[in-house]
Order: structure tokens, then C-alpha cells, then sequence
């Protein structure tokens, strides 16, 4: 009994590689995940906050000029009025800066040891 089942389970075996003896492999085409998802190779947003002028007497809270700060280092900076200035801490992430068109004037020192901004 043991040679016919070993004789039937090598037959099937065979039968089954039988198919595999012709394969070849194929090249894939290589995938590209960017092309996909084309927000994988964006820039996200890394900080953000706001820098307005505070006057309690001009009834100014901070709140009309808001900064964002991405992580290709670029740190856009709009709203309408004055602005303070920058977080220190954020200060050596910070390579190229855009200003809107509704910001007025910058805080003294606003981008001072900001050491890797470039633009």
C-alpha cells in the first residue's frame, strides 16, 4: 500500500511541475509610486501658526498673518498687516521664505539665525 501511494503522489508531482517546465520570467515594468501618487513626492506641511502684530487697543490678536512651514524648508508667511517675529525653533529649518502680498512689513530680526535659508 505505501508504494502505490508513494507512486500516485509522485505521479501528481509531475503532473504539476509538468505545466511550470515551459515558464520563463518576465520582465515587469518598473513601478513608479510618485507617478501614482504624485502627493507622495510633495512637500507636507511640517508647522504652522500665526505671526501678526498684537495690539489689544487696535483689537489685533496675531491672527491675520499666518505662517506654514513645509518640509522642503519653505516658509510662506500671508494674511494682511504686520508681522512679528519667527519661531526660534523652527528658525535652522528654514531655507527659502515667501511672503504674500497682503503682508505689510516684517518684526525686526524676524529671520535672524535662520542659517540655511537660501531665498
Amino acid at each position: 500500500m505505501k508504494k502505490y501511494l508513494a507512486i500516485v503522489l509522485t505521479a501528481a508531482l509531475l503532473l504539476c511541475a509538468a505545466p511550470l517546465a515551459g515558464f520563463t520570467a518576465i520582465d515587469l515594468p518598473k513601478l513608479d509610486v510618485g507617478s501614482l501618487f504624485p502627493s507622495a513626492n510633495a512637500a507636507w506641511i511640517v508647522d504652522s501658526g500665526t505671526c501678526g502684530e498684537i495690539d489689544a487697543k487696535k483689537g489685533l490678536d496675531g491672527s491675520q498673518v499666518t505662517w506654514t512651514l513645509d518640509s522642503d524648508g519653505l516658509l510662506t508667511i500671508s494674511g494682511s498687516g504686520k508681522m512679528k517675529s519667527f519661531f526660534r525653533r523652527l528658525r535652522k529649518s528654514v531655507k527659502k521664505v515667501v511672503l504674500k502680498s497682503g503682508v505689510t512689513s516684517i518684526g525686526n530680526s524676524a529671520f535672524e539665525d535662520c542659517t540655511s535659508l537660501t531665498s
